[in-house]
């Protein structure tokens, strides 16, 4: 795919959903390029863009960037200005970089249970003016049912607060549309997320956070068994699907499973001063266990963290894998230091990994989780400043298959025993 079809596809459709007069009032045009600009002298320190924008690809995304900045200036609202500056960011390997909008209105979970808020807020702009669209809700209704989990369009769920419709408006873009809602501070027809399919047919999305409703950059989002899996939205909400593991599970879990088979859970590899503790605690408790056959390592929703934490377990697990065999379980969740870990697990004999594609969130990260709020105060964005420490490039956005898939209906431990047996 050529870099210049990374920056303009998207303004082709989705912009025109931030034209009507009725959204909220024009800011300064002047405003909105002053962002840019920042937001490009930001980007140029990043290792990702040092990496990538070379060669062709620079006179690519310079010719870009001339083209953004009439952009910004042609914005009408904020909503206009977010999709134009996050042009910067989308052609840019990185997806721990964060585009966000800093909200208007702080609001909480504990706002959301109170009327006299709810009601207050519902008399705002920000909510009269909210993005929204004008269609027949139930014929829209009615079409995107008939679909199947596969496809990108049909009709979502946020737990059970939101229900959304995702619709196509030309080739490769969507905007999601709300139906239902148990929170106040949303209204049927208002928009709750905007998508764009890539060449390698994942997603990038512009999505409205549940509670501040203030728009953020995803970029690579899978669709998978139906089920954005970064934005929690998903197609079947009710029906089983084993490829994920409940929120309240131990993440960190040691047991027999039979004579032959172990299995341990690493749920996390943060490295706050706690977790690094409990993560060293559970380390010690483990380490003379590792005695059977085979072991099945868990890394389902493991969102990653870094090696001060994972360190002590790959070496755990390298010294194992001299004499047994080890079943890594990955998921769609399992993301940054996780894949990393998982990468150079692959790289020891005896080693097999299962489940389905990884998050593709890894190659670089934030050693001090800064952020940068650009001169309007509107936006903000999340800075990466580590360097890829492991050529996991060629993974970034693709994430790490699987060498054995495993079905979303059946258990999945019960389905590597089986592997196993056989």
């Amino acid at each position: 795919m050529k870099p210049s079809n990374r920056f303009f596809g998207i303004f082709l459709g989705l912009l025109g959903f931030f034209l009507s007069p009725n959204l909220a009032q024009a800011q300064e045009n002047s405003s909105c390029l002053l962002d840019l600009k920042a937001l490009y002298a930001h980007l140029q320190e990043t290792p990702s863009y040092k990496d990538q924008v070379k060669g062709d690809f620079k006179t690519e995304y310079e010719k870009a960037y001339q083209t953004l900045q009439e952009n910004a200036l042609n914005a009408q609202n904020d909503s206009q200005c977010f999709l134009a500056i996050s042009g910067l960011v989308t052609p840019l390997r990185d997806n721990h970089l964060y585009l966000s909008q800093v909200p208007k209105t702080p609001i909480s979970s504990e706002n959301l249970k109170d009327s006299a808020f709810v009601q207050a807020y519902r008399q705002k702009d920000e909510f009269l003016n909210f993005s929204n669209v004008t269609t027949n809700m139930d014929s829209l209704e009615t079409a995107l049912s008939k679909l199947s989990k596969e496809d990108p369009e049909g009709i979502y769920w946020y737990g059970d607060y939101l229900k959304v419709g995702l619709f196509q408006t030309i080739p490769s873009q969507f905007i999601a549309v709300v139906f239902e809602s148990k929170l106040g501070t949303w209204a049927p027809g208002q928009i709750a997320f905007l998508a764009r399919k890539l060449p390698d047919g994942n997603l990038n999305i512009w999505n409205y956070n549940i509670v501040q409703k203030n728009l953020g950059l995803y970029r690579g989002e899978q669709l998978v068994n139906g089920t954005f899996a970064r934005i929690n939205y998903s197609k079947t909400p009710g029906e089983p699907d084993f490829s994920q593991i409940p929120t309240e599970e131990e993440k960190f879990q040691f047991k027999h499973l039979t004579p032959k088979t172990d299995y341990l859970r690493l749920g996390t590899f943060a490295t706050s001063n706690d977790q690094l503790e409990i993560s060293q605690q559970f380390h010690e408790q483990i380490k003379d266990s590792l005695l059977s056959e085979n072991l099945i390592v868990d890394l389902r929703n493991n969102g990653g963290g870094g090696f001060k934490a994972s360190r002590i377990f790959y070496q755990l697990l390298r010294e194992y894998a001299e004499k047994g065999n080890i079943w890594v379980l990955l998921n769609q969740r399992t993301a940054s230091n996780a894949e990393q870990f998982t990468i150079e697990l692959l790289k020891r004999d005896h080693v097999t990994s299962a489940g389905i594609r990884t998050a593709g969130i890894l190659t670089y990260g934030n050693n001090y989780g800064k952020t940068e709020t650009l001169p309007s105060g509107k936006f903000q964005l999340y800075i990466t400043d580590m360097k890829d420490s492991g050529n996991y490039l060629p993974y970034e956005s693709v994430g790490i298959s699987p060498q054995v898939s495993l079905a979303f209906d059946r258990d999945w431990i019960q389905q590597v025993l089986e592997q196993i047996e056989k």
